[in-house]
């Protein structure tokens, strides 16, 4: 690959570090694949935020990550209706993937489900 071509795509090689696997209580979430992978995926590349403590309708997530930036990925984060949260800094994302995730997961609390009610419509 050429120098000004591997410039313009941020310097990377090899492949992409990708969710493999995302799990909410334990439970293996297997319908988050496609847009929630590719919305953590994304939102883990810009630039973060100032580190808040996640809000309390965050839902929890435990994430398998592949790719050679695999041990410098989160494993535990939170996804809220403003962005990906870990222990150490908040990266914007807009609500639609929390909204799909809220109302799509098992055993979701009832405050969970009353805030996607409100935040989504």
């Amino acid at each position: 690959m050429s120098e000004l071509r591997r410039r313009n795509l941020g310097g990377r090689e090899g492949r992409p570090t990708t969710p493999v696997a995302v799990r909410y209580r334990s439970r293996l979430l297997r319908y988050v694949d496609g847009n929630i992978f590719a919305a953590l995926e994304l939102a883990l590349e810009r630039p973060p935020l100032l580190r808040s403590s996640p809000p309390p309708n965050a839902i929890a997530l435990t994430v398998v990550w592949h790719g050679q930036s695999a041990g410098r990925r989160p494993n535990r984060l939170f996804l809220t209706p403003t962005g990906v949260s870990t222990s150490k800094s908040l990266f914007p994302l807009q609500r639609g993937p929390w909204c799909y995730l809220a109302v799509n997961l098992p055993h979701a609390s009832a405050a969970l489900i009353e805030a996607a009610t409100r935040v989504c419509k």
